[in-house]
């Protein structure tokens, strides 16, 4: 393939990525839990100055980069789902250039850039996260910059802390500043740095990683509460990604093939792509939460630079000495069995949606129309000043109804007040009766699923109050089954 024509592709594919993702974001659908926070925290830097709730709790520096990028587009657009997710929307469709341009950087070849590029605009896992208010794809951006600069620090032999390794922590700060999954990146830095150590015996350049772990503690350290003892957990429950990397297979084979060459063709590059996606989904799984796969998402641009390798090089490998014509069917066949099948099974898209769903791969985040929800129990409410609300989560209610009173539902809250949003929390049948009794009406949210209400009390509340409505999954995501009932007393 031509220069030009790839240079066209890649600008196609950027463009047409792009309006994919715009798509998914025009019809500004209901926020779910984590973009509520995300949100509240933005709108926070609008009302107040700085990212605080209404009751002035901040999270320090935890996403703090992200909080400002957000408030930034509501500022420009209004307080609503498509301003707090458009951002994401841009950075999905840079990821793509970088992508390409890393790729080629890396590896020097077009062919290879473009169907790790088209990799990135069209699969289902990049549109759901780069169309929501959650910093998933800067975590892509910042971990693949730093990964990038880790493998020019490495093939440097000339010295040993060129400034490859600096504009590698820049990124990396940038990314614990989105997000405190970010420490991934900064993982990747300081093992580039022990294997330079190890290749050229410098063993004098340990004491570099003392300041940058102390930055590294610093940050952890104001960036939410209890979040030093977190270095020491561990979780091994691995069912969860069994049932993604299921998802993927069709990902993961041509990536070890790559993997496997590039062990005995380009040792650091070994390192930076199949070693690195490794950790990330090691740090991911037993550091962060086996149950969220959104924190192995760095990983996925890497695994499309590898498999896009691996692809390649079975193909050479299948057409050497072949005539053009079984060339084609080789090239043909491959694309329909690595490129086709994931197409019919819908993890690469090639029609725009107006939700692409971030349970596709794994079911891990209740998705419910809760802006219709929230719409109801306003029209409810309207006009009554002796209402209480209490939900099962804890910032909803702020996001969608600023300034009403509540109460959380919360097994662990028994006799607590929250101190993010300043709610009373309870946990019990009797202190629930206790509250209740206080007020002459009131709205009960109940998840149903397994929720962080007790199961006990959201039966009592089944059985004791009025039910008014139930509210089910999000319009343009049917197969993705959540709902909430609404539930009423005094009205």
């Amino acid at each position: 393939m031509k220069t030009k024509q790839i240079y066209l592709l890649l600008f196609i594919f950027i463009v047409v990525g792009f309006l994919f993702r715009y798509v998914g974001i025009e019809k500004n659908i209901s926020f779910w839990n984590d973009e509520d926070h995300s949100a509240l925290m933005s709108r926070g830097i609008l009302e107040y100055g700085k990212p605080v709730t209404a009751v002035g709790q901040g999270n320090g520096l935890y996403q703090i980069a992200y909080y400002y990028l957000t408030s930034s587009s509501f500022r420009v657009f209004g307080v609503n789902e498509f301003a707090g997710r458009l951002p994401s929307v841009f950075a999905g469709s840079l990821l793509v250039l970088l992508v390409f341009y890393i790729t080629k950087r890396m590896v020097g070849e077009g062919r290879v850039a473009l169907l790790a590029a088209f990799l990135t605009a069209f699969s289902q896992i990049q549109l759901a996260w780069s169309t929501q208010l959650r910093p998933y794809v800067w975590l892509e951006i910042f971990t693949l910059l730093a990964t990038y600069f880790s493998y020019k620090f490495l093939v440097n032999k000339r010295q040993f802390l060129n400034r490859n390794i600096w504009y590698g922590l820049f990124w990396s700060i940038f990314a614990i500043l989105s997000h405190s999954s970010g420490f991934i990146s900064l993982a990747i830095l300081i093992l580039s740095i022990l294997i330079k150590i190890i290749q050229l015996k410098k063993y004098k350049y340990i004491l570099v990683l003392i300041p940058i772990g102390l930055i590294s503690l610093l940050i952890l350290r104001f960036s939410f509460s209890n979040s030093i003892p977190l270095l020491f957990r561990f979780d091994f429950r691995v069912w969860h990604y069994i049932g993604f990397f299921k998802e993927y297979i069709w990902l993961l084979l041509p990536a070890f093939f790559g993997s496997l060459l590039l062990w005995y063709k380009n040792k650091n590059l070994f390192i930076t792509l199949p070693v690195f996606i490794i950790i990330i989904f090691a740090l991911a799984i037993f550091k962060l939460n086996t149950q969220y796969v959104r924190y192995s998402l760095p990983a996925m641009p890497l695994l499309y630079i590898l498999f896009s390798i691996g692809f390649f090089a079975l193909a050479d490998l299948f057409t050497y000495k072949q005539s053009k014509q079984m060339k084609v069917i080789i090239y043909t066949a491959l694309f329909l069995g690595f490129i086709g099948v994931p197409i019919v099974h819908g993890k690469i898209i090639v029609w725009p949606k107006y939700y692409y769903s971030i349970n596709a791969d794994v079911r891990e985040n209740p998705i419910v129309d809760y802006k219709y929800a929230f719409a109801r129990i306003e029209q409810m409410i309207k006009g009554k000043s002796d209402v209480i609300l209490m939900d099962a989560w804890n910032d909803r209610i702020p996001y969608y109804l600023p300034g009403q009173k509540f109460i959380f539902l919360y097994s662990k809250g028994e006799g607590k007040i929250d101190v993010t949003y300043g709610e009373k929390m309870i946990g019990s049948i009797s202190q629930y009766e206790e509250e209740k009794a206080k007020y002459p009406r009131g709205i009960v949210i109940v998840e149903n699923w397994m929720s962080m209400t007790p199961p006990e009390l959201q039966d009592h509340i089944r059985q004791t109050l009025k039910h008014e409505f139930t509210v089910n999954n999000l319009p343009y995501n049917e197969n993705d089954k959540w709902s909430i009932s609404i539930y009423s007393w005094g009205f």
